[in-house]
């Protein structure tokens, strides 16, 4: 999904597949009762939403 939404901003990509590690963790869950804890008033926001205002933020950064 991401590879997929850097191509749609006109990215250029090298994918690189490596070998799994030994501990390497593969599709993992989290247990988020104490992070909820720590910050209560954090509401979760649309990962689309978050990636692109990641992306612009990077983008105008690099351009510095």
């Amino acid at each position: 999904q991401v590879i997929e939404m850097l191509k749609e901003r006109q990215c250029e990509i090298k994918i690189k597949k490596l070998d799994t590690r030994i501990g390497d963790v593969k599709d993992s869950q989290n247990e988020p009762t104490r992070i909820k804890s720590l910050f209560p008033d954090v509401r979760p926001v649309a990962f689309e939403e978050a990636f692109d205002e990641t992306f612009n933020y990077l983008r105008e950064l690099i351009k510095k």
